[in-house]
């Protein structure tokens, strides 16, 4: 493919040269705080604040606490959503904003945006969500689908659960700061003879990629071209 002039070494770079910044995926640690409908979400928090006003013990059982949950933690918030007041045992609250994930492959669920139900919510995720934004998934080589993509913030088992990242294609919400190793997109535009975008990468890492330590490049246009459109 004409590639190695964009090697290291002659040899294929992995997904996290070439794009540097990754995360796990959002870890609930509870699926209560996942539905497919936003009304189903909204009663198990009503059930919940309920429980803990009438009987503490019977609403920490339905909360699950975990090490990094109980009743009584107040985390930071997370960003673009509302702090609470205080902890659920003292005061659930207003209702939280209903945030869109991607939870599983091809599947979309709701999600109680409050970080005080949320063991891992991943707060570097949410701070760079924008229109523009695209969440690229590695799951583990050998799997059939060895990368996803989707503008919905990804569950850690989007990616298949320990192993996996999410690569956001921007570091900041505005989609003005590719999460793109240095230097990458100018170096291919003048080996392939075309303006190359953050965007083009990307198409071209989602066509080609079937082990996401090993992601071909090529120096020849009409490939590049061919990549980019499938």
């Amino acid at each position: 493919m004409g590639s190695r002039d964009v090697m290291r070494g002659g040899e294929p770079l992995s997904l996290e040269d070439l794009m540097p910044w990754a995360s796990p995926g959002i870890a609930a640690g509870r699926t209560w705080v996942y539905a497919p409908e936003q009304g189903t979400l909204r009663r198990r928090r009503e059930r919940l604040a309920e429980a803990l006003a009438e009987d503490p013990e019977a609403g920490n059982a339905l909360f699950r606490p975990s090490r990094s949950r109980t009743t009584a933690s107040l985390p930071a918030p997370l960003p673009g959503c509302d702090a609470p007041s205080g902890p659920l045992a003292r005061e659930v609250g207003p209702a939280p904003r209903l945030v869109r994930v991607a939870r599983r492959p091809f599947d979309r669920q709701w999600l109680l945006a409050d970080h005080r139900v949320v063991d891992f919510a991943r707060p570097e995720l949410w701070r760079v969500r924008g229109e523009h934004q695209v969440y690229l998934t590695m799951r583990q080589a050998g799997d059939p689908w060895p990368v996803l993509c989707s503008a919905l913030l990804p569950d850690a088992m989007h990616h298949g659960g320990r192993g996996g990242r999410v690569l956001p294609l921007y570091r900041d919400p505005a989609g003005a700061e590719p999460n793109v190793a240095p230097g990458l997109t100018s170096l291919l535009a003048d080996r392939l003879g075309a303006a190359v975008s953050a965007e083009d990468l990307l198409a071209w890492i989602v066509a080609v990629t079937r082990d996401p330590r090993r992601i071909p490049l090529t120096t020849d246009p009409r490939v590049w071209a061919d990549g980019v459109r499938i």
